[in-house]
């Protein structure tokens, strides 16, 4: 994603897509795709905290290092990231009983080439606005991963 990695999330409600946000980790080098997922499931939880009258969600993914990461809390890399999505899930699922969140892959699922659009803009630096993002981004910059080239 011309050499930045960025990471995204939009909300769709029916057929009709009402919000997104994206974000701009930094350069390759510095960041990986896979903190890029992770962050981008950062993101759709975030759509999903600010809504109202939920009953039923559904996050999509299509990395299996993330979606395991996410089911098998230990170790790995990334874990502040993990340790933020387990916090804000628990924290989207209390808003409401009857809401469920399940992880699944989004390969042919309506909302995907948003997303991956979405991506890519944050890839070159557009994020969303810093007020708009969740507090684990407002930082303004991820510390940097050792697993990066």
């Amino acid at each position: 994603m011309e050499g930045g990695a960025g990471a995204a999330a939009v909300l769709y409600r029916g057929e009709r897509k009402v919000a997104g946000l994206r974000y701009h980790l930094g350069t390759l080098d510095k960041h990986t795709m896979y903190e890029a997922e992770a962050i981008g499931v950062v993101l759709g939880l975030e759509l999903l905290r600010r809504e109202k009258q939920i009953k039923k969600a559904t996050v999509l993914l299509d990395n299996q290092g993330v979606i395991q990461a996410i089911t098998h809390l230990r170790p790995r890399p990334a874990q502040y990231i993990m340790e933020h999505i387990h916090d804000l899930a628990c924290r989207v699922a209390a808003l409401s009983q009857r809401r469920w969140i399940n992880l699944g892959v989004h390969d042919e699922v309506r909302g995907n080439e948003e997303a991956d659009g979405e991506a890519k803009k944050a890839a070159v630096g557009d994020s969303s606005q810093m007020s708009d993002l969740p507090p684990l981004l407002e930082a303004d910059q991820l510390p940097h991963s050792l697993s990066a080239a």
